[in-house]
Parts: C-alpha cells; sequence; structure tokens
C-alpha cells in the first residue's frame, strides 16, 4: 500500500480548511488569509531574502502539486521531498518505501559536492583551480589532455565527451555507464580516459562530461596523497555533520566517481546546499569552505562559450524556459525569463534526483527517489518554478547577490571567464 507522510509549516487549521479547496478556488484573487497580506506588506520595503516568504497559499498549491505527482504510478518506488525557506522547514515528503534515514544515489548531484572538495584543497593550499591533468597525472602529459585544468572541468569545458566510446574495443569500460567500472585498477582507468578522443578543444565549448571528472579525482588524490573517499569525508561530510554519506557503492568500490556516485540522505544533501544560502551569514567559521570559495563556486563560468552538447531532458527544458543558462563549478544556473540576474542554482540527477537553491527566495530544495529505477524531476522542479513565482518583486529590486551573499546588497554577480 502505498503512503505518504506530509509535514507543512501551514497551521493546522489553515490546512483542513485548504484540503477541501479545489485548485482554482485556491488561485482565487478572493482567497486571502492573513499572513499573504503580510508578505505582500513586506515588499513595500526593500526586498531582502527574510522579505520575500512564501505565503500559505502559495504552499498549499504547490504541496497539491506534489501530492499529484505522488499520486501517479511511475513513481510508486517512493521519494524525498524536503523544502525549508530562511532555514524553517516548510514542506516535508516522504512518499512510498523511502526512507529518510536511508542514504539515496543522487547521481550528477555529486557534481556540486566534488566541486566543493577540490575548492576546499584551495582553501587549504593543496592545489588550485590551474591545476592541470598533465602537472599531477602521468596518463596525460603525452597527450592533448595536459593542460586541461580543473576548473575547466568543474566548469563543463574541458572539452572531454560526457561518456566514454563504447564503440572503441575498451572491453573493460564498454557500457553506457563505462566510467563507473568499479573493478578497474586506476591506472588502466586513467590511461583508457587519456586515449578517449576530446569532443572539442578545451574551454572552446560548454560541454556536460561525466568522464572527465575522474580527471578531477586523479588530480586530487595525487595533490593530496588521500584517496577521495577521505577527502570527502575530512573535508565536507564530517564538517557537516553527514551520516552514512559516501561516494562507494560497497567494501570492494576501487573506484568513487565524483560525477555520480555519492549517496547520501537527502536531509545530509540540504545541510550541504545550506553552506550556499545566507543560512552561515555571521557564522562563516562553521563552513568547509571559505566565502571565497562559496562564491567561485557559484558564478557563471564561461558563460560566452557555446554549448556543445545538450545532456539530458532536464538540459533542453533549461534552455527552452530560461533566458539564460550557463554553469558555475559542478551547478547549473538559470537566470529565468523576466528576471535579470542567475536566481536558481541546481543540479539534477540521472534517476530523478533534484537539488535547488534558490537565492532570490532564500529556499533550498532536496528530492530523491528511494530506487535506483525512477522517472524525471522534471515535474518536482516545474511546480517549484510556480512556487516561486507566486513571489512578485517589485520591479526594481533585485535579491541579494550570489556573489555577496552576506551583505545583502543589490548587486549582480558578473559572469566570469576564468
Amino acid at each position: 500500500m502505498k503512503s505518504t507522510y506530509m509535514k507543512s509549516a501551514l497551521m493546522p487549521n489553515t490546512i483542513k480548511a485548504m484540503k477541501g479547496m479545489t485548485g482554482a478556488e485556491l488561485r482565487s484573487p478572493f482567497f486571502i488569509y492573513p499572513p499573504v497580506v503580510i508578505s505582500f506588506l513586506f515588499l513595500v520595503f526593500p526586498v531582502h531574502a527574510e522579505n520575500v516568504s512564501y505565503s500559505p497559499k502559495a504552499l498549499a498549491l504547490f504541496e497539491q502539486r506534489i501530492e499529484g505527482i505522488a499520486s501517479q504510478k511511475e513513481y510508486d518506488a517512493g521519494f524525498i521531498l524536503l523544502l525549508e525557506q530562511h532555514g524553517t522547514s516548510v514542506s516535508e515528503f516522504i512518499h512510498g518505501p523511502a526512507d529518510g534515514e536511508y542514504p539515496i544515489p543522487v547521481k550528477s548531484m555529486s557534481k556540486w559536492v566534488s566541486t566543493s572538495i577540490i575548492l576546499s584543497l584551495v582553501n587549504q593550499g593543496r592545489m588550485k583551480t590551474t591545476d592541470t591533468l598533465g602537472q599531477w597525472v602521468p596518463a596525460f602529459r603525452q597527450t592533448d589532455k595536459a593542460n586541461i585544468t580543473a576548473k575547466q572541468i568543474m566548469a563543463h569545458v574541458s572539452g572531454f565527451p560526457g561518456y566514454l566510446n563504447c564503440d572503441r574495443p575498451y572491453p573493460a569500460l564498454c557500457s553506457n555507464y563505462a566510467v563507473l567500472n568499479t573493478s578497474l585498477p586506476e591506472e588502466a582507468l586513467y590511461a583508457s580516459l587519456a586515449r578517449e578522443p576530446l569532443a572539442a578543444p578545451p574551454a572552446t565549448k560548454r560541454i556536460y562530461s561525466d568522464i572527465s571528472f575522474i580527471g578531477l579525482r586523479a588530480m586530487a588524490e595525487a595533490a593530496t596523497g588521500e584517496k577521495w573517499e577521505t577527502l570527502f569525508k575530512k573535508n565536507i561530510a564530517a564538517p557537516l555533520a553527514m551520516k552514512n554519506a559516501s561516494y562507494l557503492k560497497n567494501l570492494f568500490d576501487r573506484n568513487p566517481q565524483p560525477a555520480t556516485s555519492l549517496s547520501v540522505r537527502p536531509k545530509d544533501y540540504l545541510k550541504f546546499i545550506r553552506i550556499f544560502s545566507q543560512q552561515y551569514c555571521g557564522n562563516e567559521d562553521a563552513l568547509p569552505l571559505s566565502r571565497e570559495n562559496v562564491r567561485a563556486i557559484t558564478l557563471p563560468r564561461f558563460a560566452t562559450l557555446p554549448h556543445g552538447s545538450i545532456f539530458s531532458t532536464m538540459d533542453k527544458w533549461a534552455q527552452q524556459q530560461s533566458s539564460d543558462y550557463e554553469y558555475g563549478y559542478g551547478l547549473m544556473m538559470l537566470t529565468l525569463k523576466n528576471e535579470n540576474h542567475p536566481s536558481i542554482f541546481l543540479h539534477p540527477g540521472a534517476y530523478g534526483s533534484l537539488a535547488i537553491w534558490d537565492a532570490g527566495r532564500d529556499a533550498l530544495l532536496v528530492f530523491g527517489f528511494s530506487g535506483r529505477e525512477t522517472k524525471s524531476a522534471l515535474p518536482i522542479l516545474q511546480a517549484y518554478l510556480e512556487l516561486h513565482h507566486s513571489v512578485r518583486l517589485p520591479k526594481d529590486a533585485k535579491p541579494s547577490s550570489p556573489a555577496d551573499l552576506c551583505e545583502l546588497q543589490k548587486v549582480q554577480a558578473h559572469p566570469s571567464t576564468d
């Protein structure tokens, strides 16, 4: 039997009243609840993040949408959704056989964490974003990949294709998820990656790539003398008290994949993306990254370069729906139509996982399936963006910039090409 647990920040009587209302009734201009009026009054003043709270009406509509998604058969595998704003939980769903205490595979959401591992090493002076593959990894030194930098990999402009070419004679690696072979010796894995033809010269096109992050791991391990899993545990998981999070699938796994193999409890991933929000302002000592490096991850990178490929349905949708679509380090950022600044920072995962930091609304969302065979998280993103647009800002208002999170100044982050 399917079951859905929902925890809402709406007051119980409000929930009870709203449950019996249709979507049309909830959208009616005559449906007014006092906190809604209060939230509108806030918008008269300069718009800081704490002034853009979602109204009970908007949250009720969002929760209706999520309940509708949960009722569809393809979501029987179960999922977890956590949404908070201004550091407070406003919605929590645990649907089907999902268990909030069990780590789930977040797939490409791993990249956001992986780039943070690299920036933590930069923070410690053990690496630079300008370090190259050839500098640290012998297999790349006599190849056309020798001068590819860590920052090019993190920003998806390294020139590497998305996956290894399975038409080539690499039997040990030939599968759609070729790069996930956990038994291959590291030297053989790096040699295979070094032989793989580039899809474009470095720093000429934005090509979303999984396999390039193997090079990122190789550089970090060579620079520090420590394994990737150890670097994750020491620099990210331990400071944030992330329980049972791991890049390793089992005790025999030799090759953690920085692009795709992280498993983590959704509430622990929420702890991670909080470091990009204003919740740590004034408490930077609690961050596993410096504020400067948090900013570095969220700046548009190589924004003037053309897109060389579209990796997923989610990416295609992002291009269609937004007026601008860029990469930071290990994440995507959307400048939505009718908004003149990057405001949605996110990373989808191949199995339907989704993480959102909404800088303009000071909101965080984590969504993940309990199983591996799942459907797209696109309906979740669509439902969230409706919630995002429920707050109408004055035309001259700008939320605090991702480049100056703790300043609450009306400035805009400018694209960087480095």
